[in-house]
Order: structure tokens, then sequence, then C-alpha cells
């Protein structure tokens, strides 16, 4: 498969671990500029919890997001 993507499905748990690795920022930085606690975050990436509306809309979610682009 020389030259195509291969497109992997990751939870959106995986997804934000990913995006806050690669920004080498920890639990506890992302938390804290989302506006939540470590252990909420902590449970999100590990799928246990799913994101309120309002983290998912916080500034700091959304320049994660953004930068992935």
């Amino acid at each position: 498969m020389t030259g195509s993507k291969l497109l992997v499905e990751v939870s959106f748990g995986e997804w934000l671990k990913r995006q806050r690795g690669g920004r080498g920022l920890t639990q506890e930085q992302l938390a804290q500029q989302i506006g939540c606690a470590t252990i909420t975050l902590r449970k999100i990436e590990a799928e246990e919890r799913r994101p309120s509306a309002q983290i998912i809309s916080s500034r700091a979610a959304r320049q994660v997001a953004s930068s992935s682009q």
C-alpha cells in the first residue's frame, strides 16, 4: 500500500491522549487549561467517562483540536 494512507478509528479518549502527548502536556497541565479535575481527564482518556459539553467547548480543548488539522 505504498503512497496510501491507512485510516484507523480511535476513540475520543485515545485521540485526546495522543494530542496531549504530542504537545508535551501532562494530564495535570491540560486539565488545568480545560478547567477540569485531573482525574476527570484521566477517566476520559481511559474511556471510563465521556467528556461534558463544557469540557468539549472549552477554549483549550478547541485549541488542541484545531492545531491537529
